[in-house]
């Protein structure tokens, strides 16, 4: 029988990393489109439990099964809704309500940086020079593409607490990408992401109802809420989390933080797609030096 890291399936944990990429970009373009629009902490909480209840019904058999291991690792789930929705996501959709597009996208690619780390430090991965090669050499693709080839554009740079939220936010999904690699073992991808999903949505109702009490943004009952709310819940949490996850597993949380520097890559091509902007030099030269480094880390790592 052939296993699951034979040479014929080694590129599906990559492959699957590569679509969570490209819907986690979609989400990032969502979210700044609604960030004035919608309180973070209710719009994170319902596509939480919209995620919830739209993958229960086919995770139900696994649900049942893994109960007794969810319920011994409760603290585990916990942290992991904590990580991934409120110090996560509803940190970002607050972050886009004042920082701008540079400075966000700036900070968001210390995300593979502080994974690293955080896997060194917890987990005591090695790092070897050939993925410190590969994380620069990606992170000077995210820094070409975010300034427009202007490197001047760093100087004027200017930092406001939208800045502290994305970089907390980063933070606790670097947390999370080692939470996912120390995951209960067996426990099916559907049954975790549903735990995980109804652990995030519940620690999230406190912080809705104190948002409720000191903004005046509300989820309007609308086409366009029922929309956003379901394709983040469908694309960008249950397909992008599940491939996230496995492909953590397969690759650990230092190899699959790597991709996170497509996520700028996807995003440019969708906004040339929808928003009709042109192509310039910078983005070929910053999309090299991404899918260069990926690779060199990548292939560092199984070597």
């Amino acid at each position: 029988m052939t296993s699951t890291s034979s040479p014929q399936q080694a590129w599906l944990p990559h492959a699957m990393l590569v679509l969570s990429m490209a819907l986690m970009a979609s989400n990032v373009v969502i979210g700044r489109a609604v960030a004035l629009e919608m309180p973070p902490a209710g719009f994170t909480m319902w596509r939480c439990t919209a995620a919830a209840l739209l993958t229960a019904p086919f995770a139900w058999y696994a649900l049942r099964r893994d109960l007794p291991t969810l319920v011994t690792h409760w603290r585990h789930i916990l942290a992991m809704g904590f990580a991934w929705a409120v110090a996560g996501h509803a940190f970002t959709y607050t972050a886009l309500q004042t920082t701008t597009a540079i400075n966000a996208a700036l900070i968001s690619s210390t995300q593979p940086a502080l994974t690293v780390l955080v896997a060194w430090f917890v987990l005591r991965n090695p790092v070897g020079v050939r993925q410190v090669v590969g994380l620069v050499a990606a992170l000077v693709g995210v820094v070409v593409i975010i300034v427009r080839g202007e490197f001047a554009a760093i100087v004027d740079l200017r930092f406001v607490i939208g800045d502290l939220f994305v970089l907390l936010s980063m933070a606790s999904f670097a947390a999370y990408n080692v939470l996912a690699k120390t995951a209960p073992p067996g426990l099916h991808p559907f049954a975790l992401l549903v735990a995980i999903m109804a652990a995030g949505a519940a620690l999230l109702v406190p912080v809705h109802v104190v948002e409720l009490l000191t903004t005046d943004l509300r989820m309007h009952a609308s086409f366009f809420t029922a929309w956003t709310v379901g394709y983040t819940s469908i694309f960008a949490t249950i397909f992008a989390v599940v491939l996230w996850n496995v492909g953590v597993q397969r690759l650990g949380p230092s190899g699959a933080s790597m991709f996170i520097n497509l996520v700028p890559v996807f995003a440019t091509a969708l906004a040339v797609f929808f928003l009709r902007e042109e192509v310039a030099f910078y983005h070929g030269a910053g999309v090299s030096l991404i899918v260069g480094g990926v690779y060199v880390a990548t292939r560092a790592r199984a070597a």
